[in-house]
């Protein structure tokens, strides 16, 4: 009698210890992964249509993510560079397409002629990443950035050996807009 129950506990045990193992393939099979590194190209800020270039990474488990980019844009005389952090929701995972909304911080900078100015603001991104038929990613997105605080750099105080000074200068309650396409690796 000892020996059936036995053998009946552990018979019950590998059985229930199966259905575990079989639960957690099932959890593990609907995660949706994803670590890339990407660059894009694009247009902005809108309305004005300079070249924007940029590089960054994303990284995303299931519905939760960040993204970390930096982007140059130019006009020769005139160059901006950006950095953003990023908080990613994706809406459906999926890894052959899925609608994603980012909500972060963006930070940068504007030369001409020397350091001009810099920025800050929270940013929005609103994108779309898919597979296309050769099994390679792709996205297109719209950052938004709104308001943005800028600060005005001082020139002359480094001319005659001060220091570095910048001044408050505005609050843009305008949209600063850019869209992008990009390549994941």
């Amino acid at each position: 009698m000892k020996r059936l129950l036995m053998i009946f506990g552990l018979l019950t045990s590998f059985v229930l210890s199966a259905e575990e193992v079989a639960t957690v393939s099932q959890t593990e099979k609907n995660c949706v992964r994803s670590s890339n590194v990407y660059t894009s190209i694009g247009v902005g800020p809108l309305p004005i249509l300079l070249p924007v270039f940029g590089v960054g990474y994303r990284a995303s488990w299931n519905h939760h993510g960040f993204d970390t980019s930096a982007q140059v844009a130019t006009i020769g005389k005139v160059t901006g560079l950006r950095w953003n952090l990023l908080y990613s929701f994706i809406v459906h995972p999926n890894p052959q397409g899925q609608t994603y909304v980012d909500l972060g911080a963006a930070a940068g900078t504007v030369f001409h002629h020397g350091l001009a100015g810099v920025f800050a603001s929270p940013e929005l991104v609103v994108g779309r990443q898919w597979m296309n038929k050769s099994g390679e990613k792709r996205f297109c997105q719209a950052e938004i950035n709104f308001p943005s605080f800028t600060w005005k750099h001082d020139h002359k105080e480094l001319c005659f050996g001060g220091k570095h000074h910048f001044e408050r200068k505005d609050v843009s309650f305008f949209p600063i807009v850019t869209v992008s396409y990009g390549f994941l690796f």
